[in-house]
């Protein structure tokens, strides 16, 4: 479930902004500026979005770049066909209003999610992992997950760092499950940063690499598993005065 990094967004969403898209024929929309722009590639791309924020997943940047916007609207979401019900808060509020009265700012808004993309070089259908990606020196470690607001569990707030990607800066962190046999706890756990910070360190980015692969570390918790695994021991001595 950590790891499978499904939109709540998109499927609150996405299918009613894919009715703004005509099922033949171009697609024309106007950006802010009011110049034209041509959504059908886009329109394609996210008909064949598998709604996740996985690394192979294509379409995930401009969902992104459309949605992202839209939540920093007053009330933080787009103006939903059911609003927030208090009664159902999993489900509400959900769809995209079409009236006539906000259908041309969706448009609008995916015709500027298409130029953004543009203007940094970076195609519509880009799998994810080749442009949201943690950067260890010379490295550039490709990261799954996506922000809080696109409804992802696997959380990845990460800004835009020209010439470089989308890099993440706060989200999943120190991740942990547990289960338990007739021996005791089952504990596996992964660090997304890394546990060290200086570049010459074996530790500098190697759970980085785990946590992009989707793999975890067993944890050691019986004093035999915690023997095995030591690397060095410190003795501290506390002074009195």
């Amino acid at each position: 479930m950590i790891f499978g990094n499904d939109s709540l967004a998109a499927e609150l969403a996405l299918d009613d902004l894919l009715t703004l898209c005509p099922g033949t024929g171009a697609a024309i929309a106007h950006d802010r500026h009011g110049e034209a722009v041509d959504l059908t590639e886009a329109c394609a791309v996210l008909r064949r979005w598998d709604r996740r924020m996985d690394l192979d997943s294509r379409g995930a940047a401009l969902f992104a770049e459309f949605f992202m916007p839209l939540t920093r609207q007053p009330g933080g979401f787009p103006a939903a066909t059911v609003p927030f019900d208090p009664a159902d808060p999993l489900h509400t509020p959900r769809g995209l209003d079409l009236s006539a009265e906000h259908a041309e700012g969706l448009r609008t808004g995916l015709a500027e999610a298409v130029r953004a993309l543009a203007s940094r070089g970076v195609a519509l259908d880009a799998p994810w992992g080749s442009v949201q990606h943690a950067v260890r020196g010379e490295e550039k470690i490709p990261v799954h997950g996506g922000s809080g607001m696109l409804g992802v569990l696997n959380m990845q707030e990460s800004p835009w760092r020209e010439g470089v990607g989308y890099v993440p800066v706060h989200g999943s962190s120190y991740m942990q499950i547990v289960t338990f046999d007739p021996d005791g706890p089952v504990a596996d756990a992964v660090l997304s940063y890394s546990q060290s910070t200086d570049p010459a360190s074996p530790h500098y980015a190697d759970q980085t690499k785990l946590y992009s692969a989707k793999r975890w570390n067993r944890l050691p918790f019986t004093p035999a598993q915690v023997r095995a695994e030591q690397v060095s021991v410190e003795h501290l001595r506390g002074t009195t005065h």
